[in-house]
């Protein structure tokens, strides 16, 4: 008999996790190194890393340091879909090449301190919605200039909530690591 339904793989709830988180990292990033791309090739390149992460998801099981991780993959589509645009005679010089070089320590740790901020604002939906919303919005590149008026607020109320939060968080790995 033929069945419609495939198996499940293991993996495939942490994957979907590890997007989820991501998201707004992997378009933010795809953003910053061609700002001029349009909506289907944003799409297009966010389907080859979500491919190419859950290759390497399967292959190796699990990931330590997404982000790190993450970010190279999404450098490595990006120069590799600027390359294909080169030779299709297309031009790449908007393109931010530093955007493109190999990812830093520091970078490394901004884009984990980002997940935890993501996973920070998921958990705070229920007990402290405006404050979730105030993350999400820093999460998707607004100011706090810009998060207070969406919010109704000053600009100040919007900087003090995510600083708390980040201040939180920072506090969190310092006692981890040190």
């Amino acid at each position: 008999m033929f069945s419609l339904f495939k198996r499940r793989h293991p993996a495939e709830a942490e994957f979907r996790k590890l997007i989820e988180r991501y998201a707004g990292l992997m378009r933010a990033t795809l953003r910053q190194i061609d700002y001029r791309m349009i909506e289907a090739d944003l799409q297009e390149l966010e389907q080859d890393i979500r491919l190419k992460l859950w290759q390497s998801l399967v292959a190796e099981g699990n990931f330590d340091k997404p982000a790190g991780f993450i970010r190279k993959v999404i450098v490595s589509v990006s120069i590799d879909a600027a390359r294909k645009r080169l030779v299709r005679g297309g031009d790449a010089e908007h393109l931010e090449i530093s955007a493109m070089e190999p990812a830093e320590l520091e970078r490394d740790q901004a884009m984990e301190m980002r997940g935890e901020l993501h996973a920070l604002a998921t958990r705070l939906m229920r007990e402290a919605p405006e404050s979730a919303q105030v993350l999400s919005l820093y999460l998707q590149g607004f100011s706090t200039a810009e998060t207070g008026t969406l919010m109704g607020w000053s600009e100040a109320k919007a900087r003090n909530i995510l600083y708390r939060y980040l201040d939180e968080i920072r506090a969190k790995n310092a006692s981890e690591t040190g």
